[in-house]
Order: structure tokens, then sequence, then C-alpha cells
């Protein structure tokens, strides 16, 4: 039961106001929307804090925020923003679920039952593509036995949303969790050619 009330809130936490949608704008993440200015949820101090240096190119500054109090459904959300955007304009929205001590099994589960709901609330995708497991991209990844399976969703203006479950080996030492991810074009183009 707390696993479907787990399902319900994720996908109650995306909809503000309608149930489909052809814009991924109108998605929310714990009341917060691609597009909208950071300034608006958190304070400068605290962006600059929790900003993370984890892509290889600079074009794009990562955000990770951890049990805030105003969240309700995610244990963490990460947006990330254009370096030298003052309004820190966010072009990427994640919200985090922690599977630290749980089994990874139980994300994969999760994970189904949330893409099951997203076929009905995404109605203007161009292409849905399968769920797939790959080696995370990381050089902490020396082993190889780090991976992510993931789910996209690519909006026919080019916008993209992944559902993805992470896998870290004990040697990586990254936390396994659920991500639910929404991505403005330019960004989602730019993490899969140029971030890595």
């Amino acid at each position: 039961m707390k696993k479907l009330s787990s399902v319900i809130l994720v996908i109650c936490s995306l909809l503000s106001g309608n149930a489909f949608s052809d814009n991924i704008e109108e998605f929310q993440i714990e009341g917060i929307s691609l597009g909208d200015g950071a300034l608006n949820y958190f304070t400068e101090d605290q962006i600059k804090k929790n900003s993370r240096n984890y892509y290889k190119s600079k074009t794009y500054v990562p955000v990770q925020n951890d049990n805030m109090s105003f969240f309700k459904t995610y244990d963490a959300v990460d947006f990330v923003y254009k370096r030298k955007d003052t309004d820190y304009t966010i072009v990427s929205l994640s919200g985090i679920i922690s599977y630290k001590n749980k089994n990874i099994k139980d994300c994969y589960k999760e994970m189904d039952e949330i893409v099951l709901e997203m076929d009905q609330l995404f109605t203007n995708i161009t292409k849905k593509y399968p769920k797939e497991t790959f080696k995370h991209p990381s050089k902490k990844n020396k082993s190889g036995k780090s991976t992510f399976t993931e789910v996209r969703y690519l909006f026919k203006n080019g916008d993209m949303s992944l559902i993805t479950c992470y896998d870290y080996s004990v040697e990586h030492g990254s936390m396994d969790h659920l991500n639910i991810s929404l991505d403005k074009k330019k960004f989602a183009k730019w993490l899969q050619t140029k971030a890595y």
C-alpha cells in the first residue's frame, strides 16, 4: 500500500490543473515548473551552496536540493540553469526518491507503475523510447557496475521527460534513486552530446 500511495503522490505532484497536457511546462515537481525562475523557490545563497560540478562542459549548472521543508513528495528536487543567467531560469527539473538501504528492484516496480500513468498523462509525444539499461558514464564508474534504467518521452517541440532508476555500485558510492525529470529541448540535446 505504501508503494502505491507513493506512485499516486508522484503522479499528483506532476499535475498542475490539467490531467492531460500538450506542454511540459504545465507539469510541476513540488510546485515548480520548467521555465520558472529558481529565485521564486530558493534563495541565491541556497542555489550557490547547492550547486554541483559533475558535467564536463560548464555551460549549465546543476543544483541539488535535499530534504527542504516544502518538499512533500520527493527527497530531493534538482534543477539546472544556464551559467551566467542571473534569473536562474530552470531548464531541467528533477524529483528524486531515495532508494538508499532499499531493494533496487522496488525502484524498477515503481518506475513501471509511473510509466503506465505517464503514458496517459503525456498527450503531445513524438516518441516514447522503451525501457533500457545503460552503464553510468561518470568517471567514478571504473568497475562498470553502476547502471541506470530509463524510459524517455520526447515531446513534439523537442522537450523531454525521463523516468530513471539509478543503481550504483558500492565502489561508486552514490545513492540508488528514482528520478523523474523534465528537460527543455536545448538542455536535453546538450546533455546527450556535450555534458560528459
